[in-house]
């Protein structure tokens, strides 16, 4: 058997892939209406379009780390929600990523962006991010950057994160949701 192909056809084509393949992993905890995240990126070159399988509805804090694998280093980090969801910006439980100084909210509440750092090859992200949605199918992208082989000017980053980036090509990946008390 052929695993090269296999494995080939898998990165080098947009199709969906499973959380499992990609090691990612969620939990909820329902009290606290707080979603654990834990994964790996090997892609730089590609937007990574999330689904998750929310308990409910409404609003639900994130708190998600996420492994660099890939070979470029990650100057600022851009998510962006579904047509029904959007990004609440809470004091409280304020947005954040751990590797990067400033964070930003696009004005129509459907990106949120972190940069003012870095994430070099084999480290990780720790954000946090408050979301509002309507349904239990919850979406989230991470989109590549339209000039991805420069340090980006926050010029240049607040434009992204104002009026969108690049979904395509794109992975789809499907992330269950695992519902503790």
């Amino acid at each position: 058997m052929n695993t090269e192909n296999i494995f080939r056809n898998i990165v080098d084509t947009p199709e969906r892939i499973r959380a499992r393949d990609v090691q990612m992993s969620a939990v909820a905890y329902l009290e606290t209406r707080t979603i654990f995240i834990s994964g790996v990126l090997e892609t730089s070159d590609r937007a990574v379009m999330v689904t998750y399988d929310l308990p409910s509805e409404g609003e639900w804090n994130f708190v998600k780390a996420e492994t660099n694998l890939s070979d470029e280093i990650w100057n600022s980090w851009i998510m962006s929600v579904d047509e029904g969801g959007r990004f609440i910006d809470d004091p409280a439980r304020p947005n954040r990523a751990m590797q990067f100084s400033k964070s930003v909210i696009s004005d129509d509440k459907k990106r949120l962006g972190f940069y003012g750092g870095e994430v070099r090859p084999g480290e990780s992200i720790l954000k946090q991010f408050t979301i509002e949605t309507p349904s239990r199918k919850f979406y989230m992208s991470h989109g590549r950057r339209h000039t991805p082989n420069f340090l980006p000017s926050d010029i240049e980053i607040l434009s992204e994160i104002e009026n969108g980036y690049i979904l395509d090509p794109a992975y789809e990946i499907f992330v269950p949701v695992e519902i503790r008390f």
